[in-house]
């Protein structure tokens, strides 16, 4: 009942001001009641994320509130004051607005559907600003959600744009930040070798602008690009590097992250290995990267991290350690949970397919398939290009492994066809080897 009242008495003092009130009157209480909200939005969202603010930005003093808190708590009323402002006509404060809570639900990677739509009007409150960079910035906010949710084409467009106007300025540190979403979603839409070279330009660009937070950062995105290249050795660096910047300067959040993405090379090359014949030193690097994910995963729960624990929880899942298949098997699925709870369509997407591939090393290969479907399915309803092919190229793997080459010729060749599309040369080359076993 608390909240049916809040929404009564809300609506009662709406039907008294516009009896009672002058419309200028009303304006200047929307106007003092954006900004209020305003201020504590900006100082909420730079101290939850300081690097989205400033340039070599390091970690900010704790706030006097939790920003997950204080986002669940005033998310309504953000969203409001957003659509009530732009109504208005008060473009600049609506702006800022708008730019603090995307900043805090990108953070948070929570009330995805909100996100979308303060993203949305913050980018069509900036078309009416005539100002190159609010627009840039409304830009990749925008493509930073749709690259999350696995709309590739439109998150590249939204990237691209924005870095068209930012190489017109002088913004040089925003510059850098438009290559790095551009090659982002180069890369997340499977176009690894022309992403590589947006990334190492990002990198050298950070460099130049001395802030050493977002070059470590594109330096474990492109150790990411490196990992689906099967580049482990450079990868690793890559994270090593970054992981000693972070440590350096104290940013715990990215330590995680980076930690996770360790512990998802140190798997990789571990299955490699095995894949050789080289079961000992695969064993080797399985106990590497196990107690990498687990530290992960320790500093995220103990942050309240939810949507970055689920992620290290489906990277442990990940691993393909024979001796530890059901303790695998769990942890994507607590993943899935986790994900599913949040809104994470794509995350849940895949969270499926890690659970397909979990349940296909324990030899339970109806479920596993299944799994694999449901993936499969997702993706397509997401139209994420790339995921649309490792689903479906895992798909046909698993039904390889369960002796049934009839059944999975038709994805791998689906598979092959949507990474030649993509000019994506690895991903290509595998789907052909899945391809080829298909014939016997």
């Amino acid at each position: 009942m608390r909240y049916r009242l809040h929404d009564l008495v809300r609506l009662y003092a709406l039907e008294r001001t516009e009896v009672e009130d002058a419309e200028h009157e009303r304006d200047a209480a929307l106007e003092r009641v954006l900004d209020g909200y305003r201020e504590r939005a900006e100082r909420v969202a730079a101290s939850r994320w300081p690097q989205d603010w400033h340039r070599r930005a390091g970690e900010a003093p704790a706030s006097e509130y939790s920003a997950p808190d204080w986002l669940t708590s005033e998310r309504p009323a953000l969203l409001a004051l957003l659509a009530q402002g732009a109504e208005h006509e008060m473009w600049s404060l609506v702006w800022r607005l708008g730019r603090a809570t995307c900043s805090l639900f990108h953070s948070l990677r929570m009330f995805w559907p909100e996100w979308r739509a303060a993203a949305e009007l913050t980018y069509t409150v900036a078309t009416h600003m005539n100002d190159d960079q609010s627009l840039g910035i409304a830009l990749l906010e925008r493509s930073s959600v749709q690259g999350n949710q696995g709309l590739m084409e439109s998150a590249y467009n939204d990237a691209s744009e924005a870095l068209r106007i930012f190489t017109g300025g002088r913004e040089r540190w925003w510059r850098a930040r438009a290559l790095r979403a551009v090659g982002m979603c180069l890369r997340d839409a499977g176009n690894v070798d022309e992403g590589q070279g947006y990334l190492i330009e990002a990198i050298d660009a950070f460099t130049e602008e001395d802030d050493a937070w977002w070059r470590a950062r594109t330096q474990r995105n492109l150790a990411e690009l490196r990992l689906a290249q099967r580049r482990y050795a450079e990868a690793r660096g890559l994270l090593e590097e970054a992981l000693r910047v972070f440590q350096r300067n104290g940013n715990r959040y990215s330590e995680a992250q980076t930690l996770r993405a360790l512990g998802e090379v140190l798997a990789a090359e571990a299955r490699a290995l095995r894949g050789s014949g080289d079961h000992a030193a695969a064993d080797v690097k399985h106990s590497l990267a196990a107690p990498t994910l687990e530290r992960a995963i320790e500093a995220f729960r103990l942050r309240g991290e939810q949507w970055e624990a689920a992620r290290c929880l489906r990277a442990a899942g990940e691993t393909g350690d024979p001796r530890n298949g059901l303790r695998e098997l769990r942890f994507v699925r607590e993943s899935a949970r986790a994900l599913e709870a949040l809104g994470d369509t794509w995350g849940l997407a895949r969270s499926r397919l890690s659970e397909g591939r979990a349940l296909g090393r324990l030899g339970r290969h109806d479920e596993a398939a299944e799994a694999l479907r449901r993936s499969v399915e997702a993706f397509d309803e997401l139209g994420d290009r790339w995921w649309q092919a490792r689903s479906r190229r895992t798909l046909a793997e698993v039904l390889l492994d369960a002796g049934r080459r009839d059944q999975a010729a038709a994805p791998a060749r689906e598979a092959l066809d949507l990474y030649r599309s993509l000019g994506n040369a690895s991903g290509e080359a595998r789907a052909r080897a899945v391809l080829a076993r298909t014939d016997g």
